[in-house]
């Protein structure tokens, strides 16, 4: 599918050019239509069940597609209500007084929150500092040592795109036997992953972002080394091996299937099924490609203009995003926003910056007026 046709799903852009993506995508008609059919089937069969094998089959597909887009299967792959509950996945670890985790200073709270609640536990919760808008590799190395029992941060940083060496990251904490957890919240959807490349034990998204799906689901990879040695935080049928009503053997599904405790909304799933669904027939390498060629054609037109990007800027590929973020000395973010919406053009404020966060189907010319809306 052509990003131009893909484009047609979403009516919202003929009338904004949507550049807050970070945020949540617009509405899709694709995700609408799948979701009505969702809450259709109960009434359309004379079997008042008949509703079920929709949900499973849906259900199923959806676990494929996400394991397809990360490099997985469906057995790696749980359904969650968001980021932050993928991420608390990996609280079930058998932490301790004295143990530590490592994350990094402006980690967005849902991979920060997680972490400062085992203080409770006596967890120690280690801050990497950026250097230049940069999370670099040795700022993590230095605060793990033999008490380290993970370290999570985001692949992509919200607040100014930078993408980290999660390889090198990743790679370093195996060789200890330190768990690696990925926020994906902001590269899922947008940027390729391969969680093997990654080096990563798990990670988790949302739908409402990139991947384009409805508010209130998304999904977490576990690996299966990790998945071993977490205790579930919900435990339902779901997580068992068995699925025998009556002959109740205690046994975790294998994988992330143990984190799927029981039935999800299924209009939400169907929903999410129908967004990821169009994503990949766009293509996954295409959308990569084309993100990341619009954020560079950004941030240097907004360098033009005397806008401050926030740095790092310029950024090397491998380190770049759909996210480029920027100050003015003159004039407010809340100024700024104001004066893009007066144009049409969508964006957030956050904190002393405005961000911009296009995807695929954004064009060049949309980029232009977007640059041209600019108070000055």
């Amino acid at each position: 599918m052509k990003p131009s046709e893909a484009r047609a799903f979403f009516p919202a852009l003929d009338k904004y050019v949507w550049l807050t993506h970070g945020g949540g995508s617009p509405p899709s008609l694709r995700v609408r239509e799948a979701v009505e059919r969702a809450a259709a089937r109960p009434f359309e069969s004379e079997d008042p069940w008949a509703w079920a094998q929709g949900y499973y089959d849906d259900r199923e597909a959806l676990l494929a597609a996400l394991g397809r887009m990360v490099g997985a299967t469906a057995d790696d792959v749980a359904i969650t209500r968001g980021t932050a509950q993928g991420l608390s996945f990996i609280r079930g670890l058998d932490w301790g007084p004295g143990d530590n985790v490592v994350t990094a200073h402006l980690e967005f709270p849902a991979n920060l929150y997680p972490w400062l609640a085992l203080k409770t536990r006596g967890v120690d919760v280690r801050l990497a500092e950026p250097s230049d808008g940069r999370i670099e590799p040795e700022s993590v190395f230095r605060l793990m040592d033999a008490k380290t029992k993970a370290v999570a941060l985001s692949l992509v940083q919200f607040w100014n795109g930078f993408r980290i060496d999660a390889a090198m990251i990743g790679a370093e904490c195996r060789s200890r036997g330190i768990a690696f957890a990925l926020d994906a919240a902001q590269a899922a959807g947008c940027t390729r992953i391969d969680v093997d490349a990654l080096n990563c034990d798990l990670l988790a998204a949302g739908a409402i972002k990139w991947l384009q799906g409805p508010v209130g689901i998304g999904f977490c990879y576990v690996r299966d080394s990790l998945a071993e040695r977490i205790d579930p935080p919900l435990v339902g049928l779901g997580s068992m091996v068995s699925r025998d009503y009556f002959e109740t053997e205690f046994e975790y599904a294998p994988g992330a299937r143990r984190f799927q405790e029981s039935a999800c909304s299924f209009h939400d799933v169907a929903g999410f099924r129908a967004a990821v669904e169009v994503l990949e027939a766009v293509g996954f390498d295409t959308i990569d490609e084309i993100v990341l060629e619009l954020t560079a054609y950004l941030g240097d037109g907004l360098a033009g203009r005397g806008f401050d990007v926030v740095e790092p800027w310029p950024r090397k590929r491998e380190e770049s995003s759909g996210i480029v973020s920027f100050r003015s000395q003159t004039f407010s973010p809340k100024d700024i926003v104001a004066s893009l919406a007066a144009e049409g053009v969508l964006a957030h404020e956050r904190g002393d910056s405005v961000r911009f966060s296009p995807h695929y189907y954004n064009t060049r010319e949309e980029m232009d007026h977007a640059l041209d809306a600019l108070p000055k």
